[in-house]
């Protein structure tokens, strides 16, 4: 049993944000796009139960998306969950909202992506002033299942808790920012037969 998840009185979560985010970030590739990972999580690719808890859902985005902080049994982590696909098909299924009573709730991440947040987005988006010079990694979730619906509020024990941010490693393997312009990323500096450098 894992020494971490015994101060974590829901032992259904486990910690495994952390290692899985770091071990899919490539630190040498420069990434073009805000998609870091898709299908980050699918139905076939973890070895661990992918739960995590709703800690608090943030706010509404200007596209009907829903941005939320979830945690493991160790680390926050900021998600956003799309309109389209994400709330209708779990607004459909549960026939209710997915804020109604989702608090402190457990749920399993059946389909997710990881995307870049811009640090000019976080506080327009997520509503956070995140005083980094990167920016942050966030899980979008495209498909989820309720796992437990007992809301356990457990305000001491997620205060104590890290954003995944605020980790050396991670900062190691994912502090930095994506390249905006996709000419950061290559410069032609010399003449080839058909090609002229700009």
């Amino acid at each position: 049993m894992n020494i971490e998840n015994d101060k974590f009185p829901l032992k259904p979560l486990q910690s495994w944000l952390k290692e899985s985010i770091e071990k899919c970030i490539n630190p040498d590739r420069p990434y073009t796009s805000t998609l870091v990972k898709k299908n980050f999580i699918s139905n076939d690719n973890m070895k661990r139960t992918p739960i995590l808890r709703i800690a608090n859902f943030l706010q509404v985005t200007k596209n009907k998306d829903l941005t939320a902080v979830l945690s493991d049994s160790t680390h926050k982590i900021l998600a956003i969950f799309p309109f389209k696909p994400t709330i209708i098909n779990f607004e459909e299924k549960y026939q209710q909202r997915i804020t109604f009573h989702t608090n402190n709730t457990l749920i399993h991440i059946k389909q997710a992506n990881l995307r870049f947040v811009q640090k000019e987005d976080l506080s327009l988006a997520y509503d956070v002033r995140y005083s980094s010079y990167y920016d942050v990694i966030v899980l979008e979730i495209l498909d989820l299942d309720i796992f437990q619906r007992d809301q356990i509020e457990l305000i001491r024990v997620t205060n104590s808790m890290t954003y995944l941010y605020d980790e050396s490693s991670y900062i190691r393997f994912c502090g930095r920012t994506f390249s905006h312009n996709p000419t950061d990323v290559m410069q032609l500096e010399e003449d080839y037969e058909d090609m002229i450098s700009l």
